[in-house]
């Protein structure tokens, strides 16, 4: 399951599509609910912010970071916080790796 989610949480990047992110987040919301098992979404976010981060889609990271800031709990922020860090060596265009300094490690 955390498969698909990934699968499609990383064509949506290659689109820089935030819509289609936020379903996706909604759509494992609502079924860790339905399902017997846990959903990993700590993992799912952070490969998805790092497909953002390699893809170069500014739309994407500031959603996940916005995701990252109003949704998850203070132990799961502590976990995912270096991941930010990561994401940034993974940028190659020096512009952006400027906006994200100022946007998005702060």
């Amino acid at each position: 399951m955390n498969k698909i989610f990934i699968d499609q949480g990383k064509e949506a990047i290659t689109r820089n599509n935030v819509t289609i992110l936020q379903e996706i987040y909604n759509t494992i919301k609502n079924k860790q609910k339905e399902v017997e098992y846990n959903i990993n979404f700590q993992y799912i976010y952070q490969k998805l912010l790092f497909h953002a981060c390699i893809k170069e889609s500014k739309d994407c990271i500031t959603f996940l970071r916005n995701l990252y800031l109003n949704k998850f709990d203070d132990v799961s922020k502590i976990a995912l916080r270096q991941s930010f860090f990561y994401g940034k060596y993974l940028l190659k265009d020096k512009n952006l790796i400027e906006w994200y300094d100022k946007n998005i490690i702060d």
